[in-house]
């Protein structure tokens, strides 16, 4: 339903992501990407033939910020450059084969943070009779996945992770839901939100920690007494409250509602209206 949802929207509405193609540059330095003969010719035209069907499959769901496959250090530097560039909501890092470590330590030394999701890649989704190593290096994804999560740790990047290929519906569905938080995740930041009544000092459930708000999300929490707020309900204009009332009796049925409570709560609805606007809510 997640997927589905996401395929629908406009391109100004979809989540913008950052896409992380990397091969280990140690296969073109061994004449394994550019063979001409042998067990590994055409290998890395398979890679790239996976790495084009994923993007056309996420370009469905998102705006796809991508240059396609990479194996060096500079490419993945100027890769990062592009997410920065772009503002990307998430990074989805899918290591196409195995990798070496010093292109992905480039890319998180120059990349935002931003949340990111590891792709362990599976290009069989029945598993081959025969292994050849071409075969195995073709799969060897999860590999670094595995490899690059304590890179990504020690760092301090938060991130996800999932297995599969772009023609199964549950990895596409499990990427969108994480795609989703990420977008949220962004949106919160800057986010002020007022707190009514402010927490009671002796009773600890209500209590917040502001902080871990602002430093985790970027989350400012506006604390407002009850005096205050009703000092803001009582100065809302009289002829406000009426014409609300009457909307929303006209628009809905009113049962066991005297008009004395309804006006009271839209005088209320309205306060809390100003209050936002006041305050930046």
């Amino acid at each position: 339903m997640g997927v589905e949802h996401s395929a629908r929207k406009s391109p100004q509405e979809r989540a913008k992501v950052g896409v992380l193609f990397l091969a280990g540059e140690s296969w073109w330095e061994a004449g394994v990407c550019g063979a001409t003969e042998g067990p590994y010719v055409g290998f890395v035209e398979k890679l790239e033939a996976d790495v084009r069907a994923i993007r056309v499959e996420l370009e469905k769901r998102y705006q796809v910020v991508t240059s396609g496959l990479v194996h060096s250090g500079d490419a993945a530097i100027r890769e990062a450059m592009r997410f920065n560039d772009a503002a990307v909501d998430a990074v989805i890092f899918c290591p196409i084969s195995w990798t070496n470590d010093p292109p992905l330590v480039s890319f998180l030394q120059e990349a935002q943070k931003v949340p990111m999701v590891l792709w362990a890649y599976n290009p069989y989704p029945v598993p081959p009779d025969f292994w050849t190593l071409p075969v195995w290096l073709r799969a060897a994804g999860p590999v670094s996945v595995q490899q690059s999560s304590n890179i990504l740790s020690r760092l301090g990047w938060n991130y996800d992770v999932v297995f599969g290929n772009e023609q199964e519906p549950a990895t596409l569905e499990e990427l969108d839901c994480y795609v989703r938080a990420a977008v949220v995740y962004r949106r919160l930041r800057g986010t002020r939100i007022a707190v009514l009544p402010a927490p009671c000092k002796v009773v600890v459930s209500t209590w917040v920690d502001d902080f871990f708000l602002l430093e985790k999300f970027g989350v400012e929490l506006d604390y407002v007494s009850v005096d205050e707020f009703a000092r803001l309900a009582a100065s809302v204009d009289a002829k406000r409250v009426g014409d609300y009332a009457n909307f929303l009796t006209r628009s809905f049925p009113v049962v066991d509602v005297s008009d004395e409570m309804l006006a009271g709560s839209c005088r209320q609805a309205l306060a809390l209206l100003e209050l936002a606007r006041q305050r930046g809510l």
